[in-house]
């Protein structure tokens, strides 16, 4: 039997001779062109700048100017529909014409984000205002590489970067770890943001019962953690609260935290510690008493005493 690693593989030559064309382990799908170009499309573009350094045939497809044309033409498919013969606006290829279009992209982002920015009041984006960005940013249809790219930055307000999570799960689709995993890796999984939101109540058996006002502070690992987490709350404070309807009437996401949640954090850090220590000095006990024969053996004798007074008192 011939070995896995190896074919024959017999076909016709223009002479109408047969020939045997052996295949082993060296002789790959990577070296037929096309194949690895149009696989390499279906991934983001991190993923596609990152395979430049696996290997040095990679890297050449990661830089071919037909990958770049493949990945300009699903990324803009609307404006590139005429634009498949030649790179658009310039002629140093397809990626220079990816990179400026992207450019352009962005600058329309950020415009949106400046419009945010003039919204905000006393360091609190809004509900209406959040919303309101959020339906721009529908309008010019980004991607989950974008916000990837710009919203998961550090160096970009946490506001802005709840506006990423909060389209990123509802539109994308994309899921809570794995948008964690997005922000471990762009280095933003930390920030703190602290919200405020205003929960209404109706009458109830004939009694009014007042509103009622939440902050809380959490980091942006734990505003996608739960249903009860930021995003959604923001999404219910969406929709206005009819007269006769619990809900959420107004909400907000602010950088500045409080004093007194920054003291709590504190206190909650040390409590952990604390109980971390404690938990590591029951675990020492624990395998020194296994390890210590004499130990085990006064623990059993003690053991035994219990069960005999307990005995001695049922027979009295």
């Amino acid at each position: 039997m011939a070995d896995s690693a190896t074919c024959l593989v017999s076909g016709c030559t223009d002479a109408g001779s047969t020939k045997t064309l052996k295949v082993g382990r060296e002789a790959s799908f990577f070296e037929h062109p096309g194949i690895v170009e149009n696989v390499v499309v279906y991934l983001g573009l991190y993923d596609v700048l990152n395979l430049g350094c696996c290997s040095k045939y990679l890297n050449g497809v990661s830089e071919s100017d037909s990958t770049w044309k493949l990945l300009y033409k699903r990324r803009w498919k609307p404006q590139a529909a005429e634009d498949t013969q030649a790179p658009p606006a310039n002629r140093k290829g397809w990626k220079a014409a990816y990179i400026n279009r992207q450019k352009e992209h962005f600058s329309m982002i950020l415009k949106v984000l400046a419009e945010v920015q003039e919204r905000i009041q006393n360091d609190q984006l809004s509900s209406p205002a959040f919303h309101l960005g959020i339906n721009h940013l529908r309008a010019l249809g980004i991607t989950y590489d974008d916000i990837y790219s710009l919203f998961f930055s550090k160096k970009l307000n946490v506001e802005f970067t709840m506006l990423g999570l909060y389209y990123a799960f509802f539109f994308h689709r994309i899921s809570e770890e794995a948008l964690k995993k997005a922000m471990a890796q762009r280095g933003v999984i930390d920030k703190k943001v602290c919200a405020r939101w205003t929960l209404t109540r109706t009458s109830q058996y004939g009694y009014h019962i007042p509103e009622e006002n939440y902050i809380r502070v959490r980091s942006l690992g734990r505003a996608v953690d739960m249903e009860m987490s930021f995003i959604y709350l923001m999404c219910q404070a969406r929709q206005p609260c009819l007269h006769y309807q619990d809900g959420i009437s107004a909400m907000s996401f602010s950088c500045k935290i409080p004093d007194l949640f920054e003291a709590e954090d504190e206190i909650e850090c040390l409590k952990e510690k604390a109980e971390e220590r404690d938990c590591s000095i029951s675990q020492e006990a624990a395998q020194a008493a296994e390890e210590d024969p004499e130990a085990k053996a006064e623990e059993e004798c003690l053991k035994k005493m219990d069960h005999g007074g307990e005995a001695s008192s049922s027979s009295a």
